[in-house]
């Protein structure tokens, strides 16, 4: 089983994947599509691979890469991830490592709701007129 946390930002993210028991196998900045995503993450699908990220601009079209890729795919909305929130030292890669970390001690707040698949697709590709409303 491997544990990810991806900082998302625009252009490029900032990935952290560990193993169950806490030991580093991967770290580094990732260009911010769909093919590299797939290209970083990809080998670690088949013997588990559940990923936290942030709530944000990106996070529809992101979450459906992940999730047909075959990931497990947990978005937390960021002001309830305190360690990120109230961090001095905030950069991409502490907080991926963070977001990695709380996953796989089971210590993230509770979830975001994401909609489903069909809801999430119309959202990526039309975000003005979602399928849904939003209540935030």
């Amino acid at each position: 089983m491997f544990y990810c946390g991806i900082d998302i930002a625009s252009k490029s993210s900032y990935l952290y994947v560990a193993t169950k028991s806490g030991r580093k196998v991967a770290s580094g900045e990732v260009e911010t599509t769909r093919e590299a995503f797939e290209s970083r993450l990809k080998r670690y699908v088949r013997d588990g691979l559940t990923i936290a990220i942030e709530a944000g601009n990106q996070t529809a079209w992101i979450y459906d890469a992940l999730v047909a890729m075959g990931a497990k795919v947990t978005v937390v909305n960021p002001t309830k991830v305190k360690l990120i929130a109230e961090s001095r030292c905030k950069t991409d890669k502490i907080d991926a490592k963070i977001l990695c970390e709380l996953l796989r001690l089971n210590a993230l707040p509770q979830p975001v709701h994401m909609p489903g698949e069909k809801a999430l697709s119309c959202f990526s590709r039309n975000w003005r007129n979602p399928p849904f409303e939003l209540h935030l």
